[in-house]
């Protein structure tokens, strides 16, 4: 068996370990929006299904825990996120806060994902024209100040990508 790089060793470290529950100022938020052309009832199962939302997101999600009543879907259970970050993977747990369908959904990050704090916010509206108006916010204050802005920064063209392949996929499941 080999034994982790100093390289690997120092990544873990700046990676790993549990968050904080409250917000400690800093950081970044994450402001995302997209219109989608079917109902919240339709979008809702691929924003809060880990294997519908790993298919048309750059990130892999597993449920490891599930809630209080068993469920992988409602607040309590918990699931691992893989992240693809350059040549490597960063791994993150999320817990979830509440779970409101089809209209809202709050997770936040408790260990890993080199973040001190984090916290998700998912809600689905309806429009006038029978849509869906998602709103997605991600607050987070990364563990190596000043990385905020960057990781943001990079989330951003693939929550824009993610947001166009479940755009198409939504538009073959209402046919």
């Amino acid at each position: 068996m080999t034994r982790p790089s100093v390289i690997d060793r120092l990544i873990q470290t700046l990676v790993g370990g549990p968050t904080i529950e409250t917000d400690p100022g800093g950081g970044a938020t994450l402001e995302l929006s997209h219109q989608f052309a079917v109902t919240p009832d339709l979008v809702w199962p691929h924003i809060s299904e880990a294997a519908l939302l790993s298919a048309w997101s750059d990130v892999e999600i597993t449920p490891f825990s599930p809630g209080p009543s068993g469920l992988d879907i409602e607040a309590g259970a918990r699931r691992r996120v893989l992240i693809p970050f350059g040549p490597t993977t960063v791994v993150a747990d999320e817990v979830l806060v509440e779970v409101s369908p089809p209209h809202r959904f709050v997770y936040r990050v408790v260990e890993g994902g080199g973040l001190r704090y984090h916290r998700g916010t998912i809600t689905l509206a309806p429009t006038p024209d029978g849509g869906t108006e998602l709103s997605w916010s991600v607050r987070m204050v990364p563990r190596i100040p000043g990385l905020g802005p960057l990781i943001t920064a990079s989330l951003r063209p693939q929550f824009d990508r993610g947001f166009a392949l479940l755009a198409g996929e939504l538009a073959r499941c209402a046919e």
